[in-house]
């Protein structure tokens, strides 16, 4: 767009009393036959080839190397499951990550989650991030389309650049074992939702462009 003033850009906005409710019930450890110290890092979305889930293989196999306690989960379904299930097994994986398919209950598990990793190399906003920090998790991410827009570096999460699975597992290392870290991050991010990602947010802004364009 060459007249960069004709443009505007209202967020997608999140329905925060989806979650109001949301705690902690224990149903992937349950469901899993996980012990109750072992922490959940995960991504949610669809398995499909712009979320980049071979990152997101080799960021757990390097994470793994020094560390045992965690379990990586793939919640969705996709046409590139099958690739991916692959890929785990190739790299040896199939014992330290789940893949769960689709499911209805995603409000209900997410409070589980331990760190919030998205790896994806092109996105639009990535409205799953949002759904995360609702749920005071936080979250590990890679730099692909507005996903900095929601995860500042060191302010409201941890970011890097696409595709380096060996940050994002230091990333993660870093999310669980500083609980400095992870207090301040999911602090700052859930305020930012709620000054510029709630769905009252994009309904106003909405209004506004439509009142100006009218001239009302």
């Amino acid at each position: 767009i060459k007249d960069q003033s004709k443009v505007t850009v209202v967020y997608s906005g999140l329905d925060l009393s989806r979650f109001s409710a949301s705690k902690n019930k224990g149903i992937l450890h349950t469901e899993y036959n996980l012990k109750n110290h072992i922490k959940i890092v995960a991504n949610v979305s669809a398995i499909a080839p712009h979320k980049d889930y071979k990152t997101f293989v080799l960021a757990a196999k390097q994470f793994l190397k020094d560390n045992k306690d965690v379990k990586f989960f793939i919640i969705g379904d996709g046409p590139s499951k099958t690739q991916i299930e692959k890929f785990i097994s190739e790299n040896n994986m199939n014992e330290h990550i789940i893949l769960t398919g689709f499911r209805t209950d995603i409000a209900d598990i997410l409070p589980e989650i331990d760190v919030f990793l998205i790896t994806s190399k092109t996105e639009g906003l990535g409205t799953t991030v949002l759904d995360a920090i609702a749920n005071k998790i936080p979250v590990v991410a890679t730099a692909a389309g507005g996903i900095p827009e929601m995860i500042r570096d060191e302010e409201t999460g941890l970011i890097c650049d696409t595709g380096d699975y060996k940050i994002l597992s230091k990333n993660v290392q870093r999310m669980i074992s500083d609980k400095r870290l992870q207090n301040k991050v999911i602090e700052n991010a859930y305020q930012l939702v709620n000054k510029e990602f709630t769905k009252e947010i994009t309904a106003n802004k909405t209004l506004e462009i439509y009142k100006a364009i009218l001239s009302i």
